[in-house]
């Protein structure tokens, strides 16, 4: 593979960054992924929607960084074979299939949150089933292929630039091509904008009128509610910063074709990465429940002996899961308040988005 600047320093910048965001997205998606399985009062139907992304994300960093990190490392076949490969793996297509994946996958949570928010009664009346729940994960991986097509036809490997290129059939295909991703990331962080507006408005302005209709749902107490909603709020806000400037700086490349346009698009191709990052670290900071679990689930694993000797060192919170796990506490009086929906029922209460 060849270097994507003429400068070290600036090739070591992006090997370094691009192996730090891998290690930490493997590292923090593998974690919710477990978390959320190994779990029984994780596995409803948000939750899955949330193992989902994490997998998705995890797919992005896996197939587009190596093509960075390993870049000095050895030299690109050439040819059928490395036409080949560029389709396959070192063009970084399934990475962009996941990326894509996690995109709808988002935008389906900002949908059901919406949802459960402003429509409750119809929420608890009819809610989403689990086959219902394993069309949507399948349409938005069927989806990320769907958009990723034209790259897996016209991928190859360019011998005179010593790169992955898209040998587009004219010049205003490839044009057209990068205007359609930037309509994704615009109409995508567009939409979860709308949604997460109403739900704002609907938990922070219609309170009492809310609380009216929902007599159903559980009363949050308003600080976590609060957190709660800028926790997703956050993901979305990141989601549209990263996006929309990585598919901007496409646009730009294909419209203007500046000099540095390999390295460009590189440093843009990490603000994805970081996108796909960033959503266990958002957890961590926010979410109290997800955190207690994380370090439950590393106490397990790092220390075995000491985690089942001590039960108590891990705190109230700790000890009231561990007794529910047992049957210490009935799972209906130990739930703690949702992030936005506070319904009573198990089925439709996300326990990723508790407080």
């Amino acid at each position: 593979m060849s270097v994507y600047s003429n400068s070290d320093s600036a090739n070591i910048v992006l090997i370094v960054v691009h192996s730090v965001l891998t290690i930490v997205n493997i590292a923090g998606n593998f974690l919710v992924c477990i978390i959320i399985i190994k779990n029984r009062d994780m596995r409803n139907l948000l939750d899955y929607l949330l193992l989902n992304l994490a997998i998705a994300d995890s797919s992005t960093v896996i197939f587009l960084s190596p093509k960075y990190i390993f870049s000095h490392a050895f030299s690109h076949p050439e040819g059928s074979l490395g036409d080949a490969l560029c389709i396959a793996v070192t063009g970084g297509n399934i990475g962009w299939v996941g990326a894509v994946t996690s995109v709808f996958c988002l935008v389906a949570i900002a949908a059901e949150r919406y949802y459960a928010v402003v429509h409750p009664i119809k929420y608890v009346a009819r809610p989403l089933r689990k086959r219902n729940l394993k069309v949507i994960i399948t349409c938005t991986w069927i989806l990320g292929v769907i958009f990723n097509i034209p790259a897996f036809i016209y991928r190859r490997y360019n011998e005179e630039r010593k790169y992955c290129i898209n040998t587009w059939p004219s010049v205003w295909v490839g044009k057209a091509y990068s205007l359609s991703w930037l309509l994704l990331a615009v109409l995508s962080t567009s939409l979860m904008a709308v949604l997460y507006f109403r739900v704002a408005y609907t938990m922070w302005f219609k309170k009492e009128e809310h609380r009216r209709e929902s007599n159903l749902r559980q009363r949050a107490v308003p600080r976590m509610r609060k957190r709660a909603t800028l926790m997703v709020m956050l993901v979305s806000l990141v989601f549209g910063i990263c996006w929309v400037t990585d598919r901007t700086n496409y646009v730009i490349v294909h419209f203007y074709s500046p000099s540095d346009a390999f390295f460009s698009l590189a440093a843009s191709n990490t603000l994805v990465l970081i996108n796909s990052t960033i959503n266990p670290i958002v957890y961590a900071l926010v979410n109290h429940r997800f955190r207690e679990k994380a370090r439950m689930m590393l106490r397990r694993i790092c220390c075995p002996i000491s985690n089942t000797a001590l039960p108590g060192a891990d705190g109230p919170q700790v000890m009231a899961l561990q007794q529910r796990r047992t049957g210490g506490i009935p799972e209906q009086h130990s739930r703690l308040p949702s992030i936005t929906d506070n319904t009573q029922s198990s089925i439709t209460e996300p326990p990723f988005y508790s407080m």
